[in-house]
């Protein structure tokens, strides 16, 4: 079954789970047949696994799930599948991130549009050094911050090594980045102010 997956051939899947084929049966890698798929693999072939039974959350040995793999090759109509099915945003990719931190370093908009769209929290912090995405976007573009500040990403805070936001937008090398980071901290600082003001 695995091997179908990776030559792609539909039919022989199709003649294969006519068959009591164990869907969970676990590859040298530690893979599903669903986590054998890749960039030209049809979706048609991955609902037919899901249908069978295949679990959307398995992960191999290298940390891996659809999900990741998913995310990696930059496939958003495979992610969004995998995620009507039931795939865990939250689970770690390896041993830290989460979907959305992946995707944040990685991905073009569209990807992470359709994460937050599904219910990523903004704001989760990964399992390493208490990085949330907004870290990880700071050093794709400007319009991954905005998108993820729009969606109310927050700006405050330090990761477990005391480095800020503005810390990574710095190192991003990105000087638009450091100007957005610096006026919506700027604005954050004075509406507490404002706010603060109120309560005398």
């Amino acid at each position: 079954l695995h091997e179908c997956v990776e030559k792609n051939e539909e039919e022989l899947i199709r003649r294969l789970l006519l068959f009591n084929v164990q869907m969970e049966e676990v590859d040298s890698r530690g893979r599903t047949a669903l986590n054998c798929f890749s960039a030209d693999t049809p979706i048609s072939i991955l609902q037919l696994l899901i249908i069978r039974g295949a679990d959307v959350n398995t992960v191999d040995e290298e940390g891996n799930s659809p999900l990741s793999t998913g995310i990696a090759l930059g496939d958003v109509q495979k992610v969004d599948l995998f995620v009507s099915k039931g795939a865990n945003l939250h689970i770690p990719i390896g041993q830290s991130m989460t979907a959305l931190h992946f995707a944040s370093s990685i991905s073009r908009l569209a990807m992470i549009e359709m994460l937050v769209r599904k219910g990523a929290n903004v704001n989760v912090v990964d399992h390493g050094i208490g990085r949330r995405p907004i870290h990880n976007a700071l050093h794709q573009t400007i319009d991954h911050v905005r998108l993820l500040t729009d969606n109310g990403a927050q700006l405050h805070g330090k990761d477990e090594l005391g480095r800020t936001v503005l810390h990574f937008a710095v190192v991003s090398g990105r000087l638009d980045v450091v100007r957005y980071i610096l006026a919506e901290q700027k604005g954050l600082v004075l509406w507490n102010a404002t706010r603060d003001s109120r309560a005398f």
